[in-house]
């Protein structure tokens, strides 16, 4: 049964994105970029209006091409974003990183209810630029709180932060500040700051084999935290 009142406004107080909030995996931006479509919100509502959905429900629910590409059953596009963070995922997991293996993981498991990742948005509203975001709002600050008692309370083995323009709003979330190399902990969790797989590709961390040697580093250096703990213990 849907609510009164307008899906837009809601979904910007109460959605956080795909997946679920106890997933092992997590990935954090700003905004779920694209067109401010109403259809997204409502089909937000359809499903249940809760804080976290299902990411290939949500878009299999719209008959836009946009959105239901990214699910196809056989061979479909790999979406720009989500390709690099499955390679860093598939990485750490010591998995292959092709992109058949990354069709695989898009079409049905990324963002899904029972899955392993959380893809989750500091606002909730789509924008085609961030510009157009208002970050010093009292709802995003609401928003960044929310989020970092989550990060406090699920405890993650990772959480990736993209976006190195946004520093800071991510360290509010993080409570911490990310060092030289982007790292930093929240309690157990491994907190890693990374460009937008998006926003440079001429440069290194455009291509894969960036993301595919994040993903080992972030193995490693839980691998290393966990034989110092065991070692103290």
């Amino acid at each position: 049964m849907t609510r009164a009142g307008d899906p837009r406004e809601r979904a910007s107080r109460d959605w956080y994105g795909y997946g679920r909030w106890a997933a092992p995996y997590w990935f954090i931006g700003m905004e779920p970029g694209g067109a401010d479509d109403a259809k997204s919100y409502e089909a937000w509502e359809a499903l249940g209006a809760d804080d976290l959905i299902d990411c290939r429900a949500h878009h299999m629910s719209s008959t836009n091409p946009l959105w239901t590409k990214w699910h196809l059953k056989d061979r479909p596009p790999t979406q720009p974003t989500w390709r690099r963070l499955i390679q860093l995922m598939l990485a750490y997991q010591g998995e292959p990183t092709c992109l058949d293996r990354v069709r695989e993981i898009q079409r049905s498991d990324w963002g899904s209810l029972t899955g392993k990742v959380a893809l989750l948005e500091v606002s909730a509203i789509h924008s085609p630029s961030l510009s157009k975001v208002d970050l010093e709002s009292p709802l995003v600050k609401d928003r960044l709180r929310i989020l970092r008692k989550r990060l406090a309370k699920d405890e993650p083995e990772f959480a990736v932060f993209y976006g190195l323009g946004y520093q800071r709003y991510y360290e509010s979330v993080v409570g911490e500040a990310f060092d030289d190399d982007g790292f930093t902990w929240c309690g157990p969790t491994l907190c890693a700051l990374t460009p937008g797989p998006t926003s440079a590709r001429g440069d290194a961390w455009g291509r894969a084999e960036w993301w595919i040697a994040k993903g080992n580093e972030i193995r490693d250096r839980l691998a290393g935290a966990t034989r110092r703990t065991q070692a103290g213990s």
